[in-house]
């Protein structure tokens, strides 16, 4: 009895396939899609960004919204990298309003498809004002090496253009950094 049960029990594991499943193949690229919108002031609702760019940094992989603001950007064969969307408002060639993200944030890359839903493009910083370093007085960023400090030098101005801007190098710490300033220029008249 004994014998008949290992025999049944060997035929039993031999039927049994013990080979591995194959490697499956690499993911497919990605997709990335949504609509792009702006707020004007003043209005309750947003409005379409049609035409606006959105492109993956670094490659040429890029895609323009249709007349609606959506997009569908595929190819997306990388893990990590940045997509940019811009949008030029008043078509004056610059990008008015843009948003940068990441593909790891985003959980977007090779075998997904990721929808974004409604993105708000909003307006581009302005800077304005002095930018002073706190670690140096603002008398010391002039054209004229204070004659105390060595390591302060100057490199000779260009002469001031029409439009009255010049550059200024100086030299802190040894190196050089150019500085523009603008003057009011005197038109002859």
């Amino acid at each position: 009895m004994r014998r008949l049960a290992f025999a049944l029990s060997l035929c039993t594991v031999g039927c049994i396939n013990l080979a591995l499943p194959e490697t499956p193949p690499p993911p497919g690229p990605g997709t990335l899609s949504g609509t792009l919108t702006y707020a004007l002031p003043g209005r309750p609702t947003l409005q379409v960004a049609k035409g606006a760019r959105v492109h993956l940094l670094e490659t040429s992989n890029e895609v323009r919204a249709d007349d609606e603001g959506r997009f569908l950007l595929p190819g997306l064969t990388q893990p990590r990298g940045l997509i940019r969307i811009t949008f030029d408002f008043d078509s004056d060639g610059l990008a008015d309003r843009q948003r940068l993200f990441s593909l790891a944030t985003l959980g977007a890359g090779p075998g997904r498809d990721v929808a974004l839903g409604e993105v708000v493009l909003g307006r581009n910083a302005r800077l304005t004002g002095r930018a002073l370093r706190a670690d140096f007085p603002p008398e010391r960023f002039t054209s004229a090496p204070p004659s105390s400090s060595p390591a302060w030098s100057s490199r000779p101005s260009p002469p001031t253009s029409a439009r009255g801007r010049s550059t200024v190098c100086l030299k802190a710490r040894s190196r050089w950094r150019s500085f523009e300033r603008t003057t009011n220029p005197t038109v002859a008249r």
